[in-house]
């Protein structure tokens, strides 16, 4: 295994190459074979959006034991296979727990939770550590969105914008959002239904 904190002094770039290329490229050989057609053909577009730069946005919908994670899993043993870095997180610490160095969108991009608004941007400056990972990156998977307001993803938009300096939608990272409709939608404290679409994603 390739130790990167000899190499960068970034130490959150350090924690998300700290893969053994190899073993990551072995694994997604032996899951890639067991995808069915769909979660094949997701894997294939996420997949030429991440190799080209293309920036693309999807959204994976399903409900629970449809194989979302499983995709995931697969995705990132594939780009980790490769030294790109894939930042997974989740709305929920459950759902972090899920992703292959997973952990919660708050935590990783530093979305403000009080003073969230329709302006609001995370609390990442240019100059930082994170800053540096954020350029690093090539991809997010982003699990359980539909859970979040839809201002915890404008500001992270915003803030990817201001720390590359670049006006393309999340500064042309591939993002791969996931969730399930049948679910939890963002919650409104008296909130009206047409207040708890506006909130989502």
């Amino acid at each position: 295994m390739q130790n990167w904190t000899s190499i960068t002094h970034n130490r959150l770039i350090a924690q998300q190459m700290n893969y053994d290329p190899q073993s990551e490229s072995m694994l997604a050989h032996v899951q890639i074979d067991s995808l069915n057609s769909h979660q094949r053909s997701a894997f294939n577009h996420i997949w030429q959006s991440i190799l080209g730069k293309q920036g693309k946005m999807f959204f994976v919908d399903g409900f629970g034991g449809t194989g979302k994670t499983y995709l995931y899993q697969m995705l990132c043993h594939a780009i980790r296979a490769q030294n790109i870095i894939v930042i997974c997180v989740a709305s929920t610490g459950l759902a972090g727990l899920l992703l292959l160095g997973g952990q919660t969108a708050h935590s990783m991009f530093k979305i403000p939770i009080d003073t969230l608004d329709e302006d609001s941007m995370c609390h990442i400056p240019k100059e930082s550590l994170r800053a540096e990972l954020l350029k690093a990156a090539d991809a997010i998977i982003y699990d359980e969105c539909l859970m979040a307001h839809r201002h915890c993803f404008e500001a992270l938009d915003r803030t990817l914008q201001d720390v590359h300096d670049c006006q393309r939608p999340f500064r042309g990272l591939t993002i791969v959002f996931r969730g399930d409709f049948q679910q939890i939608l963002p919650v409104i404290p008296d909130g009206s239904r047409a207040n708890v679409v506006e909130a989502s994603l």
